[in-house]
């Protein structure tokens, strides 16, 4: 019996050294998984990433051969609306232009044939001063013929 509860401490002993070995090898693992999980992520995520741009690109080839058959069309109908459109804008700014260009005649003719109010008062302060810088020295004048004399002119 001795030696069965030998055998049975053996065994429970060699258990606990293989569960304990066990339980290393989890802990290892779990701290392994983070960086297993992200390289998962990041394989699934250039997966996604490269079906995405396949389908793009895909979407892409769609779109341009649409809009080169589109496109064609419209270079076979430029000439005719642009013929339109270039006659249709040189008419209107040559209407433009003659309109600004008369109106613009008839400002400066209507605007050369009015006085300046400004220029004319100046003109007739001007003349205004000058009368009476005049009369001034008339009064005062000096009689050239006799050198000590002074005669007073009446205006």
């Amino acid at each position: 019996m001795s030696d069965d509860i030998v055998k049975a401490v053996g065994k429970l002993e060699a258990n606990y050294e293989h569960l304990r070995e066990h339980q290393q090898k989890l802990e290892a693992s779990i701290e392994a998984m983070p960086k297993k999980i992200n390289d998962m992520l990041a394989q699934e995520l250039k997966n996604q990433i490269t079906t995405l741009n396949a389908d793009i690109t895909v979407k892409i080839g769609k779109v341009q051969s649409e809009l080169e058959l589109k496109l064609g069309r419209v270079e076979s109908e430029l000439p005719k609306k642009w013929v339109f459109y270039l006659w249709a804008f040189s008419t209107m700014f040559a209407l433009f232009s003659l309109m600004f260009g008369f109106g613009y005649f008839v400002y400066n003719q209507t605007d050369k044939n009015k006085p300046n109010i400004d220029i004319v008062d100046s003109i007739n302060t001007t003349n205004q001063l000058l009368t009476d810088s005049l009369v001034q020295q008339n009064k005062t004048m000096v009689d050239t013929t006799s050198p000590q004399t002074e005669k007073k002119v009446q205006p």
